[in-house]
Formats: structure tokens, sequence, C-alpha cells
């Protein structure tokens, strides 16, 4: 009995472990952002495997090595997927705190219970996908993506995995990503970075945006001949020596 609880054990935490997915800074980028509607939404750019968990937090990143979050009035958001989620897929977080009927996804399950307080401020505040959580000591593991909103009056400290490039500061309160739709992942999370391919939403006006359909693109490798000291080289920067 005691070796079969064991070997179930096992095979409970296997499963568990392969359905994760782990994601690194740019499998998944906000491509639309409304703190008066507390509405998020954001796209994957990688295929990220059924069983894997996001989270999500307005809190703000403290600490010598920016690897935890601190904010006693703000929360964190769970996001469970149910389902392989294909790369440009969309998924979208509408005011789920007030609205419990809209946890449930296409491709997921959100939940609030984690660290309740979860609130968009619109006049100045974080937004981070991450990966891995200490509810103890607040330590995250891997920050995916970031939003500095309203950040000419926010204070943004940077998580300790991401550089200024790929963080979006955003000048309103409120935007929608305009930007290339169809191209590589790695362009288009560059883009989604850039306040300009923003369209900003008035903080007045409450009106929900839908970001257009995502397409990811592999760029293919290109081959030369046999004399050449270079058998092969891919168009996003790598290449290899015969």
């Amino acid at each position: 009995m005691k070796l079969f609880y064991s070997l179930f054990l096992f095979l409970f935490s296997t499963s568990w472990i392969y359905g994760q997915t782990t994601l690194q800074k740019g499998d998944l980028g906000f491509v639309y952002v409304n703190p008066n509607t507390e509405k998020f939404i954001f796209v994957a750019l990688n295929d990220i495997s059924s069983g894997t968990v996001i989270h999500f937090t307005d809190k703000a990143v403290v600490g010598i090595q920016r690897d935890r979050f601190s904010g006693a009035s703000e929360g964190i958001v769970s996001f469970t997927a149910t389902q392989t989620i294909p790369a440009g897929a969309t998924i979208t977080f509408n005011d789920v705190v007030d609205n419990p009927e809209n946890a449930t996804t296409t491709f997921g399950v959100f939940d609030t219970s984690v660290d309740p307080g979860f609130k968009i401020g619109n006049g100045g505040d974080n937004l981070f996908a991450f990966q891995g959580y200490n509810a103890v000591n607040q330590i995250f593991t891997t920050a995916i993506h970031a939003v500095a909103i309203n950040s000419a009056t926010s204070t943004f400290v940077l998580p300790n995995n991401l550089e200024v490039s790929e963080i979006l500061l955003l000048d309103s309160s409120s935007g929608v990503y305009q930007g290339a739709t169809t191209s590589t992942n790695t362009f288009i999370f560059q883009e989604i970075n850039k306040a300009t391919e923003w369209q900003v939403i008035a903080a007045q006006v409450i009106k929900d945006f839908d970001p257009a359909p995502f397409a990811t693109q592999t760029l293919p490798d290109i081959s030369v001949d046999e004399d050449s000291s270079i058998s092969s080289i891919n168009l996003q920067g790598t290449f290899s020596l015969d």
C-alpha cells in the first residue's frame, strides 16, 4: 500500500511538472489595459501547455534583488490554462474580482482568491505577468511582461530579469496595442513595448477595444552551398558553421 501511494504521488507530480510550461520573458505580452473597466488582455507569443499557471499583480517590485512584490492594498490573480493556448491567442481578464462569472475563459480560469485586493489604478500603477511565487516572502521567479500605467506619474521598479526595452511605459492610464500582429514573436514583443504602437483610451471614456488577431511566424533557416564556411543562417540572428 505504501509503495502504491508513493508511486501515485510520483506519477501525479510528474504529470503536473510536464503539464506546466515554464515561461520566459516575452512568451506573452499585454495588448490592452483599462483600469476604468478593470480589464486587461494578453497575447500568447509562444504555445502554452494545459496546466500552466500564470500570475498577474498590481503590486510593486521591491528589494535589492528586485525579486519580490509589495503592496498592502493590492493583490494577485492567477490564471490556469485548461487547454493548450496556441501562439497568437488572446486571453481577457474582464473585471473578474467584481464579476466572478467572468473567471472562466476559452483557454483557462482566473482565480482572484490567491491574494485578494487586485485593482488596477488609473492614477499610476503597475501590471506584471510572472511565474513562480512564494507567498510568505512574496518572492517571484520570473517576470514575463510588465506595464507601467501612467508612467510619468508612477514609480516603477524593473523586475530583475527585464530591461527597460522589455516593458511598456504607457503614458496614459488606458490603451490598446495597434501595432504589428503578424510577424515573429520576438518582433511582436518588441513592438508591444513601444508606446507609439498603442492607441490611448481617454480616461473619461469607458469603452472596450479588442486587438486584432495575432499570428506569429517562425522565419525559416537559409542553407548555403557546401563550399561555404557557413552551413546555415537563421534570420533571427543565429548561424552554424561547417
